[in-house]
């Protein structure tokens, strides 16, 4: 993975493989990020990917950077603030994490955030591995 340096912006994505559960599709992507402005750009990198454009119907995210944060919930209330707490507890900074879901047929309630959690970590460490 190449160093990020004035602005500049890597769409070296690392994503983990999907998971099925309970006919709901969750998949992970993490990205190095060096200025609050790549958020935008790396979400348009990612929509762009023909395999994850259908999934960014419905995401939540969270990045840190500099002395800037920020999160999208995306209508799952609480899940990007614990994205964002995920990244904070670990101390993390300048990067993005975005977590995709595809609904099933069945609701997952409070079972989704921990398979948001859960993929937004294995993204994590598949970044700084």
């Amino acid at each position: 993975m190449t160093a990020l340096t004035d602005h500049q912006f890597s769409e070296e994505f690392v994503h983990t493989n999907e998971i099925i559960e309970q006919n709901a599709a969750f998949q992970a992507h993490a990205v190095k990020i060096a200025h609050k402005l790549d958020v935008a750009k790396a979400l348009k990198a990612l929509k762009r990917d023909e395999k994850t454009f259908d999934a960014l119907k419905n995401y939540v995210s969270a990045f840190t950077v500099e002395e800037c944060e920020g999160y999208n919930d995306d209508g799952e209330a609480t899940a990007g603030v614990r994205l964002l707490e995920l990244l904070k507890t670990g101390n993390a900074s300048d990067l993005l994490v975005v977590v995709t879901v595809q609904p099933g047929s069945t609701s997952l309630d409070f079972v989704k955030f921990d398979i948001i959690e859960k993929m937004a970590r294995e993204a994590l460490h598949l970044l700084y591995e």
